[in-house]
């Protein structure tokens, strides 16, 4: 997830967020029902949901209430398909 915007803190914030990708992860794998893990074209997603996960955890920390406003941080993020996986 090296495709920040931002120049101050992008190093802190990348690293707090590949720790809270990795813990987002282990959730996933082991909480979500196998109805969703196994569901139809996951393999063709540019982010997994663990992922997305993290990015809405991180979006709460940061005190970001737009989720269009998140998604200009990120280089080549949507933010309705963003949205419409999040919900």
């Amino acid at each position: 997830m090296n495709y920040l915007k931002l120049k101050r803190f992008s190093h802190h914030l990348q690293v707090s967020f590949t720790r809270l990708n990795v813990i987002c992860r282990s959730w996933y794998q082991l909480y979500a029902p196998d109805s969703l893990k196994h569901r139809r074209n996951t393999d063709q997603t540019r982010l997994s949901d663990s992922s997305i996960l993290a990015m809405l955890i991180w979006q709460a920390e940061l005190g970001i209430e737009s989720q269009r406003r998140f998604c200009k941080f990120f280089v080549g993020l949507s933010h309705s398909r963003f949205n419409r996986r999040a919900h």
